[in-house]
């Protein structure tokens, strides 16, 4: 029963996937972005993912700005954030999932996420300038500062967070997200889609759990180091 579930699942995924190109020919922006939200969810129940230590992150009630950031330890991080943060960030997904979604750039990109090209400096900086504008314009962004599955937040946390908090007095949210039963073969396809893909739809259940959370506010801090170093600390410290 639990294949047979997983499996209607990513025929949903699909289905709902293609579908919501359909509201962006014609004007639908809001009911397409929620069309790719649920097209997500699927695609995580489909690859086993257990979420129900995941949802209650903090909300700030103030009105500044927020700055999402997590550590990036599973090649789902990027659907957690479309399907259940329901966020926009920056990503590279799109150069590793073409082949298991067609058009996924374009798909990326009307959803409002930024494209990164990671080789290319001036990629870069132009990505940090967009971001400033989709913070300013959207009050809230999700990033994965360690920039890669290779290396670990614990070993880099990019400076562009602390630039982005001060540059738009946002407040970061810190947030520690626990990936449980990961598999030998997850770790050995996580930068093979397709074979990731059908990996996961055979095997046992994958949990994510937030473990911390912490909030970090640029008013606390005198220059973007000190609050570098501190977020950096916090996913040191467990």
């Amino acid at each position: 029963m639990e294949i047979f579930y997983r499996i209607c699942n990513l025929v949903a995924c699909y289905t709902l996937y293609f579908i919501h190109f359909f509201f962006y020919i014609f004007k639908r922006k809001k009911i397409a972005r929620y069309i790719l939200e649920i097209a997500a969810l699927k695609l995580l129940n489909s690859m086993g993912a257990d979420l129900n230590d995941i949802r209650n992150i903090k909300k700030d009630k103030s009105d500044r700005k927020v700055i999402y950031i997590a550590n990036h330890d599973s090649p789902l991080d990027f659907l957690l954030v479309q399907g259940v943060f329901k966020l926009t960030g920056i990503t590279t997904a799109h150069k590793h999932l073409f082949f298991v979604l067609p058009f996924i750039d374009i798909a990326i990109k009307q959803y409002g996420h930024l494209t990164l090209d990671h080789l290319d400096k001036n990629s870069r900086f132009k990505s940090i300038k967009k971001l400033q504008y989709n913070l300013i314009q959207k009050k809230e962004i999700f990033l994965h500062p360690s920039g890669s599955l290779v290396t670990k937040i614990q070993e880099r946390l990019s400076s562009s967070v602390a630039f982005l908090s001060f540059k738009t007095d946002a407040k970061v949210i810190a947030l520690k997200i626990n990936v449980h039963n990961q598999t030998i073969r997850d770790e050995e396809f996580k930068y093979k889609p397709f074979k990731y893909l059908i990996n996961r739809l055979f095997s046992r259940k994958i949990i994510f759990s937030l473990s911390q959370q912490k909030i970090f506010d640029p008013r606390n801090y005198i220059n973007r180091k000190l609050m570098t170093n501190e977020m950096q600390n916090f996913y040191l410290n467990d």
